[in-house]
């Protein structure tokens, strides 16, 4: 088994002459044949991932688990063209972040963040994407980034990485999810406490199957408990197929049901109708059995009709369909009061919220419906957050 990565005996020729040869901390000389090979990490390697051209991810996975003889400076990182990974929505928001075994120098401003990790990776970790470039593995990007993140948003990272849509210029596709909570449960089981501490407590929230990004965020309000800002709903599938008798079959035109979020023990569902464009058919189901719709946006005339069939379906099939629209959740307070029927649907116990638990559950909404909204990619989002906490400890240092 190979547990280190190899030297790239390869280079381009318009390498320049710093790129040919750079000194590494110990004052030795590294020719283009020795080439060390760029393992990018954190949100640079998120940005990768959430690109719609990436590939599978089970397709690249290595055997490795060392990061002996890894770039560990700028002249390296630039010999490997790392940078070209990175999708153009993102290369002006995020930085270029690498994994390195060894110190590296202090970095410039403008160079890479590069980030020390002794010892070895979680197996399959390390994903190789040719040409001496290597991209650290989504689930060990989400414990990468945990601490910078709040839970809210670490929370909603989590059900993108689970997610079954991709983001390109057509707006959104379906694709194979980059990851399971499994995957990530079972990573984080190999780190250290410590390190994994807190993106364990987030993945206790985390969803599997969404189907858009607005689902991905409503999912996270709903599921994060009352004391961080959340409602503290109990786990829901997402985006389940529920298939139906001839009755519903006959109002609805269809063979099967697809939730948005459905508590199938109690036969409740929630919908979300904000979502122009989901990866899905014109209903805005999610896609099942890996079939690639491209999106439709419906009329007001073929909103109507289709979703008055579909709750007549639910209906029959005995499920109670609560839906949320753009500007419900929007609005904190009818968000709130939605999420109030909810419980109530669920049987479950409601109470007076007291003040401080309004303010922490409105600086939530403002982070996930509102704060860097404006931002194309997950991995920018992740960014601004990260360079934000940056910010702080200089200051407060300060």
């Amino acid at each position: 088994m190979v547990t280190s990565l190899p030297s790239d005996g390869h280079g381009s020729k318009g390498d320049t002459m710093a790129q040919r040869k750079t000194t590494s901390r110990t004052g030795k000389h590294t020719s283009k044949r020795q080439r060390r090979p760029c393992v990018l990490s954190h949100a640079t390697a998120l940005s990768v991932w959430f690109s719609p051209s990436a590939p599978t991810v089970d397709g690249t996975r290595t055997q490795l688990i060392s990061l002996d003889g890894v770039a560990s400076t700028w002249g390296e990182v630039c010999a490997a063209n790392a940078a070209r990974l990175i999708p153009k929505r993102d290369a002006k928001v995020v930085d270029l972040h690498v994994l390195c075994g060894e110190k590296p120098p202090r970095s410039r401003k403008g160079e890479a963040i590069f980030h020390q990790r002794l010892g070895t990776v979680p197996l399959g970790s390390i994903c190789d994407f040719g040409g001496g470039v290597y991209v650290v593995a989504p689930e060990l990007c989400f414990a990468q980034v945990a601490s910078a993140l709040p839970l809210e948003v670490l929370v909603e990272l989590g059900n993108n990485l689970c997610a079954q849509y991709a983001i390109d210029d057509d707006g959104i596709r379906w694709r194979e999810p980059l990851t399971t909570r499994a995957k990530i449960e079972a990573t984080l089981d190999a780190l250290p406490n410590e390190a994994a501490r807190r993106a364990r407590t987030a993945l206790r929230y985390v969803s599997d199957g969404s189907g858009s990004p607005t689902e991905s965020t409503v999912a996270a309000m709903l599921r994060i408990p009352k004391r961080a800002g959340g409602f503290g709903l109990p786990t829901f599938s997402m985006n389940r197929r529920m298939d139906l008798n001839q009755l519903a079959r006959e109002l609805s035109g269809r063979t099967y049901l697809v939730f948005d979020m459905f508590w199938e023990e109690l036969m409740v569902a929630l919908e979300d109708d904000s979502n122009a464009y989901h990866a899905g058919d014109s209903w805005g189901s999610a896609i099942v059995d890996g079939q690639d719709w491209r999106l439709k946006e419906r009329s007001a005339a073929e909103k109507i009709e289709q979703d008055s069939r579909r709750r007549a379906a639910a209906l029959e099939m005995g499920v109670t369909l609560v839906t949320l629209t753009s500007n419900e959740l929007h609005d904190l307070t009818t968000f709130s009061a939605k999420a109030t029927q909810l419980r109530r649907q669920l049987g479950l116990r409601t109470r007076r919220v007291k003040q401080a638990e309004i303010e922490k559950r409105r600086a939530v909404h403002e982070h996930l419906f509102f704060e860097t909204r404006y931002m194309v990619g997950q991995a920018a989002r992740v960014e601004r957050f990260v360079q934000r906490r940056v910010y702080d400890r200089k200051h407060s240092a300060a």
